[in-house]
């Protein structure tokens, strides 16, 4: 029978008894290391403690044991989560004693430790996407950008992690397209100020670029006497030249591949 958690009632847990961070061992497998407090909380003694590493619709569940009695699990990889760079954590505490398990407090969206401060402007998803390699989604934090990549490519995390020739061949078209988008799809008016989050991400990312030149005086697309697509343009392929650039040692493996083929 498919268990039913009760979610009513239930308390938030403070983010100082949570501590979470990823580990890379040198065989290449990933797993966590999690540290949760309970001493002081008046929850049931028997509640169990749950702890998920998840990502969209996927999700690891480890069993912490109880309020009363914390048992961090022998197994704590997460190498089956597709992409686990994008994982975000949640903490579930379940009165049993009912039914229904009640769930009597709960933490959502943990980031690790070490990516409290650093939050992707390209998150990456592995997706069943049948016949097509890769795609540019608009669905993320305030409608932001996914690079969603077809899981059914053998070994396609590795390659998007190490292989050059996929960042020769991909990256700097999905860059093109993500400010193509913001341009012209969504219409950011404003360089300077722009109003969504994402948008003033990906504007800081063409400023460190392109720290000597100058953001298009005016995107307003509604007045063609100050709209000048050309110039939006070319600071859009001087952003990319510039990207291409700063990839230097990603070309020379590039090279070096091919040469040696």
């Amino acid at each position: 029978m498919k268990r039913r958690f009760n979610y009513t009632g239930r308390n938030k847990l403070t983010m100082d008894k949570i501590k979470i961070s990823l580990n890379d061992s040198d065989k290449g497998k990933k797993s966590i290391n999690a540290k949760i407090d309970l001493s002081d909380s008046k929850y049931p003694e028997d509640a169990r403690v749950f702890l998920d590493a998840y990502h969209k619709t996927e999700r690891k569940r480890f069993d912490f044991g109880t309020v009363s009695e914390i048992k961090v699990p022998y197994d704590l990889t997460i190498d089956e989560l597709a992409f686990t760079d994008n994982l975000m954590f949640r903490i579930v505490i379940v009165d049993e004693s009912s039914k229904n398990g009640l769930i009597v407090a709960h933490a959502d969206r943990i980031r690790t430790d070490d990516n409290l401060d650093k939050k992707p402007i390209l998150p990456v998803s592995f997706e069943n996407l049948n016949y097509q390699a890769w795609k540019i989604e608009f669905k993320g934090d305030s409608n932001g950008p996914i690079l969603c990549i077809n899981n059914q490519i053998p070994n396609i995390e590795y390659i998007v992690k190490n292989d050059p020739m996929f960042f020769i061949y991909i990256f700097h078209t999905v860059v093109k397209e993500i400010f193509l988008h913001m341009i012209f799809v969504d219409v950011v008016e404003d360089l300077e100020d722009p109003s969504t989050d994402w948008h003033a991400d990906w504007i800081d990312f063409a400023k460190k670029l392109l720290p000597n030149e100058a953001l298009p005086k005016s995107l307003n697309h509604h007045d063609e006497n100050e709209f000048d697509k050309e110039t939006v343009l070319n600071w859009i392929d001087k952003i990319i030249e510039e990207f291409c650039n700063s990839k230097l040692n990603e070309w020379q493996e590039f090279k070096s591949k091919l040469e040696n083929k």
